[in-house]
């Protein structure tokens, strides 16, 4: 396997991109290369980066050194280097290092691998090759703090965005009746499902689906851990599904991007708490009845 590393700006991105797929590249990622803050400005909007890191995959010297030579024939790209890499199986490489995550006393999160046979309940067992969510970032870490400082026994919640169910997952653990999860993609349904069985929860305790109907209007929390733009346009959906006295729970968000929720949420929501950790925060809402 070899790489191909180009550092280039947004303007050139189109072109390079056109030339690494006729080139027969294996696939390519596009990296943050300067020192921008990434902040969308419109729905499925390609954030716009001063440098951009390209790093291609081909699956031999040559397709690599032909698209070397192309990019430089039509003076694209800057710095462009090309190596090889050893051949991995880059699922299990990457998660040779996961380890089991302590979130609160009362939570603790393994791998299938690393469960103790004497593990004490609430615990959460999250198979990371499914991805989706592992409990180690700050956004997800800090919905499954309050989770567990929170009484959630008989509760109905909706992990909207469920991703790995691990947000629905510790909910239930930690007493709620039933979760209702969503998410648009097929692929984190299923990784909800199959962390659901590892956990032993019942399909009519964790509902997961990819549409909104299935959630009813009456939650006691509403948890999304996902981006700023969808939390802008859902606001008055949430309201409609969280319960006069419930709460909504708004994670997946920049430090900088806290302000502007909070503005657009005041119509509807009083603002309960601002937790951060490094360069992330979550929100805690309570609805204003309308």
């Amino acid at each position: 396997m070899w790489q191909l590393d180009i550092l280039t700006t947004d303007n050139e991105y189109p072109e390079i991109e056109t030339i690494l797929e006729t080139q027969q590249a294996l696939s390519f990622s596009m990296l943050n290369a300067g020192d921008d803050i990434i902040i969308e400005h419109e729905l499925n909007e390609k954030p716009a980066w001063s440098f951009i890191k390209i790093e291609a995959l081909f699956a031999s010297q040559e397709l690599t050194d032909s698209a070397k030579k192309t990019l430089e024939a039509a003076n694209l790209g800057q710095n462009i280097k090309s190596y090889e890499i050893a051949n991995k199986n880059w699922i299990i490489y990457g998660l040779k290092d996961f380890q089991a995550i302590a979130i609160a006393e009362n939570l603790w999160i393994y791998p299938p691998w690393l469960v103790p046979p004497n593990a004490k309940e609430p615990f959460i067992v999250i198979d990371p090759g499914f991805a989706f969510g592992t409990g180690q970032h700050a956004t997800t870490k800090m919905c499954l703090e309050w989770l567990s400082q929170h009484d959630l026994k008989g509760k109905t919640i909706i992990d909207y965005g469920c991703g790995s169910g691990i947000l629905a997952l510790a909910a239930l653990k930690l007493g709620a009746k039933k979760v209702y999860g969503i998410d648009i993609d097929p692929q984190a349904c299923d990784a909800s499902r199959q962390n659901a069985s590892l956990n032993h929860i019942l399909e009519h305790q964790f509902i997961i689906g990819e549409h909104p109907e299935i959630l009813p209007n009456d939650s006691d929390i509403l948890i999304a851990n996902i981006v700023m733009n969808p939390l802008l346009a859902f606001r008055d959906f949430f309201h409609e599904k969280v319960k006069s006295d419930g709460y909504l729970v708004l994670s997946g968000l920049l430090n900088a991007q806290l302000d502007p929720v909070i503005d657009h949420y005041q119509h509807c929501f009083q603002l309960q708490a601002t937790h951060t950790e490094l360069d992330w925060g979550c929100l805690v809402f309570k609805p204003i009845p309308l």
